[in-house]
């Protein structure tokens, strides 16, 4: 069953970060100032927080819809490309070399471009799940439950969209993720960014953008299951629109302060 796969995926995902983990530990190779595995790291974090995310929106789906063979099929398919995009990330870490604005080589520009078509790929595909969620809401007397079903289905809407539109501008850069501050001009480093993400402090980041608006697949949920504990019933959808106008609003204001060469948090 659908919904089965992604649990399975989440649990696939998680255990791989354990041999990353030790391989960053291990390895103290650097590569455009942080460790090689940081990488590769991230992303399957990131892959395991949407598994999650949609083995969980689904359970609001009636079983026997989540048994056709072409959600089956888009499930399948979803892992399948966090496969390659995973894989081939690991494999450029392996060889502390840039996955992505890799142009090199022939090869390495046929495989960044590969990897921008998987990655549309899926969110498009995260985003059928979600109007899969929203076209199987339970019924109204169920209050709590479909105002959690209205946000997964929603957020992972909103989520696919605004990843898919922050991902390309993020890719069109020419310079990167890295926008003013020392670059062009300076070697692209992340050596300083900001602790864990690794966002620059010297110049703007489109990775914050991106960020953002594709975790609104989680944020929007959240923000569905506070309303369920902290408003009537009446302001549950009020507070859903709310919550996604408000993640645009953020998604917009960082990528526009990313552009013009201005870092989230600056250096002191």
């Amino acid at each position: 069953m659908t919904k089965d796969v992604f649990v399975w995926l989440t649990i696939i995902t998680s255990a791989l970060m354990v041999p990353i983990v030790s391989a960053w530990m291990l390895d103290d190779r650097m590569f455009q100032g942080v460790n090689v595995w940081i990488k590769p790291l991230k992303f399957l974090a990131s892959t395991a927080v949407l598994f999650g995310t949609l083995a969980w929106a689904l359970t609001f789906v009636p079983t026997a819809t989540l048994q056709a063979p072409t959600l089956v099929a888009l499930a399948i398919a979803l892992g399948a490309l966090a496969a390659f995009e995973i894989g081939y990330i690991s494999l450029q870490a392996a060889r502390a070399e840039a996955s992505h604005y890799n142009a090199t080589t022939a090869f390495h520009r046929m495989m960044y471009g590969l990897m921008g078509i998987a990655a549309v790929a899926m969110l498009a595909i995260s985003g059928i799940f979600g109007a899969v969620v929203l076209n199987n809401l339970p019924a109204p007397a169920d209050t709590a439950t479909r105002t959690l079903a209205i946000g997964a289905g929603v957020g992972l809407i909103l989520g696919s969209v605004l990843g898919t539109v922050t991902g390309l501008a993020l890719g069109s850069n020419p310079t990167g993720h890295w926008v003013g501050g020392a670059f062009p001009g300076g070697a692209p480093t992340d050596a300083g960014g900001l602790a864990l993400l690794g966002w620059s402090r010297t110049g703007g980041d489109l990775r914050i953008a991106h960020l953002v608006g594709m975790h609104l697949m989680q944020a929007v949920p959240l923000a569905a299951w506070l309303a369920t504990l902290a408003l009537p019933a009446a302001l549950h959808v009020p507070a859903i629109a709310a919550a996604c106008l408000l993640g645009t609003a953020t998604t917009w204001l960082v990528y526009v302060q990313a552009s013009a060469g201005v870092p989230l948090v600056a250096a002191g």
